[in-house]
C-alpha cells in the first residue's frame, strides 16, 4: 500500500493557490500531463509562470545510471506565436550504434503514446510527431542504445549536408528567420557541422538570460515569442530556451524541431517515479555525420 494522500493534498493546494493562472491559460499545464494524447498545439502567447505540479506520471527502471530524455511529442510548424504538431507525417525515428540497455516505463495511466529514449535499438515509426500506444499498454520494456563514446568527435569531423526528407523541419516565418540572423552573424561564413552549430547555439541561448520558473508573459503586442526572448526577455524555463534555440537552429540551416516529454536521472536497477516536476520541452536537431537525432 502506498499512501499518496500527502502529494494529492499538496497539488490541490498549488492548484488553489494558481487558480487565477490556470483559469487565465485553460488549464492547459495540468491537463497536458493528464490527457491519453498530448496537446496538438503549444500556446507560447498564453504562456505564464511554470506551477509545480508534483503527482506521479510513471515510473522508469533503466540498467544504467544517468540522465535520460523520455520523447513524447515533436512539433514542427513555429507561427510565431505557438507551436503546432502537423498532420499525415509518418516517418522512422533512426537509432544509434552504441552501448545497449533495456528501460521498463510504467505509467499510472493509459497513454496513447510510448515515450522513447533516446535512442531506440530498432527505427521506431513516428506518426505526427510521436510513437504511437494504439492498445494504451501502461507497461513496456524498451531497448536503447546509448551513443558511441566518440561521437562528438564523428560529428564534428566534416560539414554534411542533412537528407531532402528532412528539409521540412527548416521552415520559419518570414519575420522570424530575418530576425534570427541578426543573432547568427558568427555562423553565417563557417562551414561547420551541425553539431558544431548546436554547440554554439546552445551557448548563445543559455547565455541569453536566466533561468527561472516565474518569468511572467510575453507583452501584449510582440508578434513572435523566440525573438522577443531573444531580445528582451530576461528570464525564462525550458520552453523559452527550447523555443529560442529549435528557431536559432533552423535560421543556421540544421533541421531542429520542439520536443517535450520528460527528463529524469535514472538509478541502475531501481525504479524512479516521475513527477509532472520532470516534465520538460527541449529541442531536437538532426546530424548528418551520425545520422540520428540528438537532443539539445
Amino acid at each position: 500500500y502506498v499512501n499518496h494522500s500527502q502529494v494529492l493534498r499538496e497539488n490541490i493546494l498549488t492548484a488553489v493557490q494558481n487558480l487565477p493562472q490556470l483559469l487565465e491559460t485553460g488549464m492547459g499545464e495540468l491537463a497536458s500531463g493528464l490527457q491519453a494524447q498530448p496537446p496538438r498545439q503549444v500556446d507560447l502567447a498564453a504562456l505564464g509562470d511554470r506551477i509545480p505540479f508534483t503527482y506521479p506520471v510513471m515510473e522508469v527502471t533503466a540498467e544504467q545510471s544517468g540522465t535520460l530524455y523520455l520523447r513524447g511529442q515533436d512539433y514542427d510548424l513555429y507561427d510565431g506565436l505557438g507551436w503546432h504538431a502537423s498532420e499525415n507525417r509518418t516517418e522512422l525515428f533512426p537509432s544509434a550504434a552504441g552501448q545497449a540497455e533495456t528501460i521498463r516505463i510504467r505509467t499510472n495511466s493509459k497513454k496513447g503514446i510510448r515515450y522513447l529514449p533516446y535512442h531506440p535499438a530498432l527505427p521506431t515509426d513516428l506518426v505526427n510527431g510521436s510513437a504511437k500506444n494504439p492498445r494504451q499498454e501502461q507497461d513496456y520494456t524498451l531497448l536503447r542504445n546509448g551513443l558511441p563514446e566518440n561521437w562528438r568527435q564523428t560529428a564534428y569531423e566534416h560539414n554534411t549536408a542533412s537528407p531532402a526528407e528532412w528539409q521540412s523541419y527548416l521552415s520559419l516565418p518570414d519575420q522570424t528567420r530575418q530576425g534570427a540572423t541578426e543573432f547568427l552573424e558568427q555562423l553565417q561564413t563557417t562551414d561547420i557541422s551541425n553539431t558544431a552549430k548546436a554547440d554554439i547555439i546552445a551557448a548563445l541561448v543559455t547565455d541569453s538570460a536566466r533561468y527561472d520558473t516565474r518569468p511572467g508573459k510575453m507583452p501584449t503586442g510582440e508578434s513572435d515569442f523566440a525573438l522577443w526572448f531573444l531580445r528582451e526577455g530576461d528570464a525564462g524555463y525550458c520552453v523559452h530556451f527550447a523555443t529560442a534555440a529549435t528557431v536559432l537552429l533552423r535560421a543556421a540551416g540544421v533541421p531542429a524541431r520542439y520536443v517535450t516529454g520528460y527528463m529524469l536521472e535514472a538509478e541502475a536497477g531501481k525504479p524512479v517515479t516521475v513527477t509532472e516536476e520532470n516534465a520538460h520541452a527541449w529541442a531536437e536537431y538532426y546530424e548528418p555525420n551520425l545520422g540520428i537525432w540528438l537532443p539539445l
